[in-house]
């Protein structure tokens, strides 16, 4: 069950991978948006062309922090959130403490968050969204926000896909500079171009990805049971608790 089950979950991301290639750069598109394209890196009928600093602006995370300051207070979002979740995941944040005098930047509704900071140049700029309310959370201090100055122009349901296809990786790979540790140039990120349809066709492409994605999490969330169950079964049978 658990071979089967991974199984699937590797069919479902090959097919998720293809879709966000075809879908995210118009080469497939839904009836009534218009013609796909044919050309790599062709414009589609529709589309615009929009660099990241003219759909909005970057903050920083959390500074003049020490270790003493976290295990309790208010929550934040830690670096693992955002590298391991397409969207941020409110049930994995952190704590920390902040003082009514301390001017911190605060996470909102539709902020994407990047990775400013890792020890490899392919886990540079991973992003996550925040599609679900929070009141007062903050962010990791080797990360960094983009908020959007209209979430009509960019949905954020969108953006959940778009800043992790392979195309816009590809474009965000060159900026990440360093050895050991490697950090990306916010100025150079700032001049990334964007291909955007118009609202109505990000939203129908979001929510068939978000389909795609649903299944996997739900697949993995049966192997992880698989898992359980064969535990149990390595305790009992091994042990001779119960035997066949």
């Amino acid at each position: 069950a658990i071979e089967q089950t991974r199984q699937l979950i590797d069919a479902k991301q090959r097919l998720k991978k293809g879709l966000m290639q075809q879908l995210l750069t118009g080469r497939m598109r839904f009836p009534g948006f218009g013609p796909p394209v044919d050309k790599v890196g062709e414009l589609p009928e529709g589309w615009e062309e929009k660099r990241i600093e003219d759909i909005g602006s970057l903050y920083n995370g959390l500074t003049g922090k020490t270790k003493l300051d976290f295990g309790k207070g208010k929550p934040f979002i830690p670096y693992t959130n955002i590298m391991n979740n397409s969207a941020i995941d409110p049930n994995n944040f952190g704590y920390v403490k902040i003082t009514s005098s301390e001017k911190q930047n605060r996470v909102k509704y539709g902020d994407a968050l990047f990775t400013a900071s890792s020890e490899t140049a392919k886990e540079i700029s991973m992003s996550s969204v925040v599609l679900t309310d929070v009141d007062e959370c903050y962010l990791n201090s080797f990360c960094f926000g983009l908020r959007f100055k209209d979430l009509d122009n960019l949905l954020p349901e969108y953006a959940r896909y778009l800043f992790r296809s392979s195309k816009l990786r590809k474009s965000l790979l060159p900026l990440a500079q360093g050895f050991t540790r490697y950090n990306i140039s916010k100025t150079s990120f700032l001049k990334i171009k964007l291909t955007l349809p118009k609202n109505e066709e990000q939203n129908k492409i979001a929510a068939i990805l978000e389909i795609t994605e649903s299944d996997i999490n739900n697949l993995q969330k049966k192997i992880n049971y698989y898992h359980k169950v064969k535990k149990g079964l390595l305790q009992v049978l091994l042990s001779g608790e119960v035997r066949v």
